[in-house]
């Protein structure tokens, strides 16, 4: 019962408890919050029939339904530890099939990374910055959508909560000290720690066609 608990606990975590904040924000009284959600929207925001924002979030449910699922297999098999691991040898596989099936590409980057292959770009660093911004004056950081290349690119950001800290707050405080040496092993240059709820953990980025 301890290792389904901890497995319920993990697909939380997964699936919200770094969330991907999707939904436009209601409309308030906020001047300023409502003038720098207009500024983070790109001036290039593609106007067309096709809800490209809407699309890609679902790509990202989608893929965050199907690490979920796999996550809670590696927990009951192999305990805390092998949440970790599947993190390490399964995540990036199973991102790009679910993306394979839109026809789209999908990543998570962050401008403080565990896996150095989640290290965001220039532009990527700049959309995470201004999305800090808006969270610090109290505004909802909401996606990106620009044309690239004849191509669609969305940023989604991931927000932390009290789930997401059990691997990506304080150590010793929030993160156990046996679930810290196992990240220690298997990501010796990790730098995801160190978050308190509700900060900007890092964007999902989708990329798919123009239609």
């Amino acid at each position: 019962m301890k290792t389904l608990s901890i497995a319920t606990g993990l697909l939380l975590f997964f699936s919200w408890g770094c969330e991907s904040s999707g939904k436009k924000s209601q409309s308030g009284d906020n001047q300023a919050g409502n003038a720098n959600e207009s500024a983070l929207r790109d001036t290039n925001y593609p106007e067309m029939q096709v809800n490209y924002e809407n699309l890609g979030m679902d790509i990202v449910n989608n893929a965050q339904a199907t690490l979920s699922q796999n996550l809670i297999r590696a927990v009951q098999q192999k305990g805390a530890a092998g949440a970790v691991e599947f993190c390490n040898e399964r995540a990036y596989p199973l991102s790009d099939s679910v993306a394979k099936i839109h026809n789209a590409k999908i990543k998570r980057v962050s401008d403080k990374e565990r896996n150095p292959n989640n290290k965001a770009n220039e532009e990527e660093i700049s959309i995470i910055y201004k999305m800090k911004e808006m969270l610090a004056q109290d505004a909802k950081a909401q996606p990106v959508i620009k044309e690239k290349n004849g191509k669609i690119q969305a940023y989604y950001p991931i927000i932390t909560n009290s789930l997401c800290l059990k691997c990506h707050g304080k150590v010793q405080e929030n993160i156990l000290s046996e679930t810290y040496a196992t990240i220690q092993s298997l990501y010796p240059q990790d730098k995801a720690r160190g978050y308190s709820e509700n900060e900007l953990r890092g964007l999902w980025v989708v990329e798919m066609d123009k239609n």
